[in-house]
């Protein structure tokens, strides 16, 4: 017999469908410039909301103590165990359309608090979720790709470390007919470096890590101006513990501007 704690994927998928699901009013979006708030704020929520589902998924990988806090003693899962879960589907509300396909991977890992090759105390996900969504002038496409390594901290599993990569792409276009008379695409790189939080209330708290991000957007309006308008930030962004990040975008001539995000209310100023 060994201890482990379950690994349960079921919450990330809300979490991910609500990061790249629009309503149908938000198609008209408008560009978005260097330094702009909005676009710190869009980019520091999406990195949020995926980092939310690996948070949330750690949590539940205590699913099986009891609630006197030991552990259960399981012979279910074992080490290197891997979990793939289809999450393909279809919903139509009103005039709109929502396709969802998707692959979400859960590897079983012992290298973290633990470390002996015995205690599940860490695992790999790879997620990947393509939303379409089409209505009455308008079409538009999502895609979220995760690829995160979670360990345990400690053996309580109340404090855990995020490394990997997210992806995520959005195009909002407007048609009229067989033509496309506006569009907005904006695609973003993260790179997670020693992301850690405590991992024990609704809301987790990051105490600390750095993630670089890589943002290209390109925006088209043929009623004003047929041209594309391309733009591209880079920068990176950092946790405090105080439930806050702060954005820096590279301004390509040795300095950054910054904007501090609070995580609770979502409120973001310029510093």
């Amino acid at each position: 017999m060994k201890f482990s704690f379950r690994v349960i994927p079921a919450i990330l998928i809300a979490v991910i469908v609500f990061s790249v699901s629009c309503k149908k009013t938000d198609t008209a979006v408008a560009p978005v410039k260097n330094g702009n708030t909005d676009i710190s704020k869009q980019i520091a929520l999406e990195l949020y909301r995926s980092l939310r589902g690996s948070v949330n998924n750690g949590k539940t990988l205590k699913a099986n103590a009891n609630q006197g806090g030991g552990k259960t003693v399981t012979t279910t899962q074992e080490c290197g165990m891997v979990f793939t879960t289809f999450t393909d589907s279809t919903g139509v509300k009103g005039d709109t359309t929502r396709k969802y396909v998707g692959k979400r991977i859960f590897t079983n890992q012992c290298n973290g608090a633990f470390s002996n090759n015995w205690n599940v105390d860490a695992y790999l996900l790879a997620d990947t979720l393509k939303t379409t969504e089409k209505g009455t002038g308008f079409s538009n496409v999502y895609d979220v790709t995760l690829n995160y390594d979670v360990r345990a901290l400690n053996t309580h599993y109340s404090e855990i470390s995020i490394n990997g990569v997210t992806t995520t792409s959005s195009y909002k276009s407007k048609v009229s007919g067989a033509f496309t008379t506006e569009y907005h695409k904006m695609e973003t790189v993260y790179s997670l470096l020693k992301i850690t939080a405590f991992n024990n209330s609704a809301n987790p708290l990051y105490k600390s890590g750095r993630v670089y991000f890589n943002t290209k957007t390109a925006d088209m309006n043929i009623g004003t101006d047929a041209k594309v308008n391309t733009n591209a930030y880079n920068g990176y962004m950092e946790f405090y513990a105080n439930n806050t990040m702060r954005s820096y975008f590279d301004l390509k001539n040795g300095s950054y501007k910054v904007f501090e995000m609070d995580l609770i209310t979502g409120e973001v100023k310029a510093l």
